[in-house]
């Protein structure tokens, strides 16, 4: 079939000793996520209460599946996504890179809340036209409140900017060097908050570093 997995929304598989992405199902499983047809944000797999109350009761870890994305990023493998329509149908949609991922927290106001994984994926040119129709979950839910107000009154829609993506590339690569530095030093990994991040970013950049 085009996704092997019948519960995960990630099917991964293992090619040179890496595990990679093969697939992914986008079919409305977090609230948050935003589905533009070629650009759309995902979320990893772990730490959600699916069966029971929907909700992030723990932290998505950098493994399984998640770990698969971020080899696909690192190795410029392209994944394979399906989207989940509203008659249950799943539909092929074409091949997509991970442009860029980074850790989040789910409640951004709350800085000990739990964390999950954030993919940025667009799709790779020269394939045919992509369908209007988008996944389950995201229809209506999001794009209603991506694109209206509490009043009914037209929203600017959330499209990731070219400064939004050098952000979480840039974000993603710094996790990855100071989770090495924690390991070579044997100490624990200090996670820090987007706004901190953020604030960091904003002084590289002014200072001309990377």
């Amino acid at each position: 079939g085009i996704h092997k997995e019948t519960m995960k929304g990630i099917a991964s598989g293992v090619c040179g000793g890496h595990r990679f992405g093969q697939s992914i199902v986008l079919s409305g499983g977090y609230e948050n996520d935003v589905d533009d047809g070629c650009t759309f944000e995902y979320t990893g797999e772990g730490g959600n209460d699916f069966l029971g109350s929907k909700l992030q009761t723990g932290d998505q870890r950098l493994k399984g599946g998640n770990l698969a994305l971020a080899n696909c990023k690192m190795h410029a493998v392209p994944v394979r996504v399906v989207r989940r329509l509203k008659s249950n149908e799943l539909r092929y949609d074409g091949l997509y890179k991970v442009v860029a991922y980074a850790e989040e927290l789910v409640d951004s106001s709350n800085p000990q809340g739990s964390k999950v994984f954030k993919f940025s994926m667009e799709r790779i040119a020269g394939q045919p036209a992509l369908s209007e129709e988008r996944s389950v979950g995201f229809v209506g839910r999001a794009q209603k409140s991506r694109h209206h107000g509490p009043d009914d009154t037209a929203l600017v829609p959330r499209h990731a900017s070219a400064e939004d993506r050098e952000y979480a590339a840039w974000k993603s690569e710094h996790q990855r060097q100071l989770l090495r530095q924690a390991k070579r030093a044997g100490v624990k990994h200090e996670r820090i908050g987007d706004k901190e991040y953020r604030k960091l970013y904003t002084e590289q950049r002014a200072g001309g570093g990377s």
